[in-house]
């Protein structure tokens, strides 16, 4: 049986890659958010691989991240009841998208970020509004929003 001291040693060494791994997603890094909320219909789940798909269409690679359960990089990884994944624009490899998809609720999560950056660039804010409308053109206007602060009223 694990000592008390294991135990917490364990807990913070989670805590640690939990931080890890967002940072390493994007999700924590300046940038900015695209969010797809769930479609009325009951039963519609987004998938790691329909995300895949159009992020593929879009030109973006998909790059591994860190699964804290088995402590590998993996092209999905879940945790939290949480699907991540991690993707970079092929033309421009300082462009990354972080994907978080909620498994209960199917909300869909994608963050842009430049690593080293506070803030987009012109060719940052191109694909932003790309992967945008391409949101938009997929799920429709009404499941999608933005949380740019630039493009906020």
């Amino acid at each position: 049986m694990p000592s008390r001291n294991n135990s917490t040693c364990l807990q913070q060494y989670r805590y640690l890659l939990t931080v890890f791994v967002l940072l390493l997603a994007g999700c924590a890094s300046p940038g900015a958010t695209l969010q797809v909320k769930p479609r009325h219909d009951a039963g519609i789940q987004y998938s790691p691989q329909e995300i895949t798909g159009m992020m593929e269409i879009l030109g973006y690679e998909q790059l591994r991240v860190l699964d804290p359960d088995i402590q590998r990089p993996v092209l999905v990884a879940t945790n939290d009841g949480e699907y991540r994944l991690l993707f970079q624009y092929k033309d421009n490899t300082g462009i990354r998208v972080g994907v978080r998809i909620v498994m209960g609720n199917g909300n869909i999560g994608l963050h842009l970020y430049q690593p080293g950056r506070d803030d987009l660039d012109d060719a940052a804010m191109v694909q932003y509004e790309r992967l945008r409308q391409r949101l938009i053109l997929q799920y429709g206007a009404e499941h999608v929003s933005d949380r740019h602060p630039a493009l906020a009223p």
